[in-house]
């Protein structure tokens, strides 16, 4: 997350950015921030936004589990998330797909 220690789950969160917490609004900007995720991070990403797992977006994108969960690593790293329910919040949040 940003600068706070607030980490509210995904279900309690309404798309809304009104209902989000003040630290989770984006700032004013309408563009999309930039974590320097790359075309195939982003895909995955869109895909765990539209509720694959593992196995359907490895499927989805022809390679192995083993290559999603990394991938799902990095992704964390760039986003500063430590699960996919907060990767996909993030993702929304940012208007990264």
């Amino acid at each position: 997350m940003r600068d706070c220690q607030c980490r509210p789950r995904l279900t309690d969160i309404s798309l809304a950015s009104s209902t989000l917490p003040e630290c989770w609004r984006a700032s004013g900007k309408q563009s999309r921030a930039n974590y320097d995720l790359t075309p195939h991070e982003t895909r995955l990403l869109k895909l765990f936004v539209q509720g694959h797992n593992y196995k359907t977006a490895a499927a989805e994108l022809g390679v192995s589990v083993h290559t999603v969960s990394f991938h799902l690593r990095s992704i964390y790293d760039k986003l500063q998330v430590h699960s996919k329910s907060e990767a996909v919040a993030k993702a929304l949040q940012n208007r990264l797909v």
